[in-house]
């Protein structure tokens, strides 16, 4: 919304009053804030306003045209990156003084730029490429949980870190991942040009692809948008293209910046990862040119209609429209499925236990397709897990418990609870390989995690090595924390576990010495 009400107040900034400049650069600001790509808008909008200013003076014939065209542009100019300054002047000191870092406003760009145009890129889902990262950033912990939803941005991290020192600033990446992407694309050109004509071709499909939530997926939730949904892009963009071409005919005011604002998103944009979020101020720039197609629709359409003329203009927008709601390349997948994990959660945290019923199975049936590569959330395994074991089916959760094991980060109190789950169903291999890693990564603390953990192994498997340290471990957080019954439980328990392995063991004994 703010792009498009820049783009009001440059068309009405034509009498030339200097605040409604500096309020466009406000805007502009503003804008590249909450979406910073919006930012390509500057230099596009300083040329268009030097050409339109130059273009006023030579018709009001004030002095020499072009000088006075280049001072009263200039002014506009200045105004303009004034109040754009103005705008963005508190996230950048924010960034200088709080994490020295010398960035505009954020530091994604580079990254962004990596992750769509690599050896494994497919132009349109925003996943962090496999990196090859083989030392690990000092004072990043993998386990903590305000970590792990970030994965993809931290691991990107760490591979810039290998390069740059163990802890480069946030602009170093940047520049780093835009100097290793040009190079690349220098020695990939081949690719690099057909991933770009997809996304050409994407930028204009009727599908929202998403980035971290399917929009689609709200659509149950309320009529209102069901029926706007109606209304979407592969429509809205092809009148608006055409209304674009109709209006380049006509030549309205002010509407060189309008197109000049498109063209300046759209064409940088096709290099980096086409999706929802990054195509919606186009969107808004296209309302008007869609309203301004529809009037002329009409107008053309009205008896007596000259059909010989419009059937250019009604093939276009037919063939346009065609085009837009195609499945060009594949660019609707058949599963989100790392979108329903984040979906899962959401319904987790709401209780939405219907819709996280629901959702659960659409997961399985998406990973149970063996026909295409899986595209999972950071932590699918870990969701799944705790689904599962919820409910009381411990052989699933035991499944996606191992894998969660496997592939993901897991943090003590899930190593702990897949123990229990592992134990109940008889998997002593794989509960020996995570209590193992438990102990591992508590090392010498006092753990209550490890102390329960080891309790169930050697409670199951009548282990006694394993229940004699899950006493000693009791009796080390009894002394720390005596006031926790539930330490007092623990110790208890261990101790008659303990006696009643003794007693097992010592029959055992007594039956293989009368049977030798």
């Amino acid at each position: 919304m703010l792009a498009l009400l820049l783009a009001y107040l440059l068309i009405a900034a034509d009498d030339g009053r200097w605040w409604k400049w500096f309020l466009g650069g406000g805007l502009l600001g503003l804008g590249a804030i909450t979406r910073p790509n919006i930012l390509a808008f500057g230099p596009v909008l300083a040329v268009m306003v030097l050409v339109r200013a130059r273009a006023q003076a030579k018709r009001t014939g004030a002095g020499p045209a072009s000088w006075e065209g280049v001072r009263v542009g200039a002014i506009r100019c200045a105004w303009l990156v004034f109040g754009t300054g103005l705008a963005i002047a508190p996230v950048t000191l924010r960034n200088r003084i709080v994490a020295n870092e010398r960035l505009l406003i954020s530091a994604y760009g580079g990254i962004n730029f990596h992750i769509a145009n690599n050896p494994q890129s497919d132009g349109k889902n925003a996943f962090c490429p496999r990196l090859d990262i083989t030392v690990r950033h000092p004072g990043l912990d993998m386990n903590d949980p305000a970590v792990r939803w970030d994965e993809g941005w931290q691991a990107c991290y760490l591979y810039a870190a290998q390069y740059l020192g163990p802890r480069p600033r946030y602009d170093e990446v940047e520049r780093f991942f835009y100097r290793i992407t040009l190079d690349y694309i220098r020695q990939n050109p081949r690719k690099f040009l057909t991933d770009t004509f997809k996304r050409t071709c994407w930028l204009l499909n009727a599908y929202e692809y998403p980035n971290n939530k399917d929009k689609y997926r709200f659509l149950r939730f309320s009529s209102l948008l069901r029926a706007l949904s109606w209304l979407h892009f592969g429509i809205i963009g092809p009148i608006g293209v055409v209304g674009l071409v109709m209006a380049v005919r006509r030549r309205p005011a002010g509407f060189g910046y309008v197109l000049a604002m498109i063209l300046s998103l759209a064409v940088p944009g096709v290099v980096f990862v086409v999706n929802a979020r990054y195509r919606l101020p186009i969107v808004y720039l296209l309302m008007p040119a869609a309203a301004f197609g529809i009037v002329e629709l009409v107008k053309r359409f009205r008896p007596p209609v000259m059909w010989r003329q419009n059937l250019p203009t009604v093939a276009g927008l037919g063939g346009l429209m065609v085009f837009s709601n195609l499945n060009l390349f594949g660019y609707r997948p058949p599963y989100h499925e790392y979108l329903l994990f984040s979906f899962a959660g959401a319904c987790g945290a709401t209780g939405r236990m219907d819709l996280m019923d629901e959702t659960v199975k659409e997961i399985e049936v998406a990973l149970s397709d063996p026909s295409r590569p899986k595209a999972l959330h950071p932590w699918a395994m870990s969701c799944l897990f705790n689904y599962f074991r919820d409910r009381g089916d411990l052989a699933k959760a035991a499944h996606y418990g191992w894998l969660m094991f496997q592939r993901e980060p897991v943090p003590p109190p899930a190593l702990g609870a897949l123990v229990e789950v592992l134990c109940k169903t008889g998997r002593r291999d794989e509960a020996q390989k995570v209590l193992e890693a438990l102990t591992g990564r508590t090392g010498n603390q006092a753990s209550p995690e490890l102390a329960w953990a080891l309790l169930r192994y050697g409670q199951t498997f009548q282990d006694r090595s394993v229940l004699l340290a899950a006493h000693n471990l009791f009796a080390a957080l009894v002394q720390v924390q005596p006031n926790r019954s539930e330490f007092h439980q623990g110790l208890a328990a261990a101790k008659k576990f303990l006696e009643a392995a003794s007693s097992t063991n010592s029959t055992n004994r007594s039956t293989i010495m009368r049977n030798p």
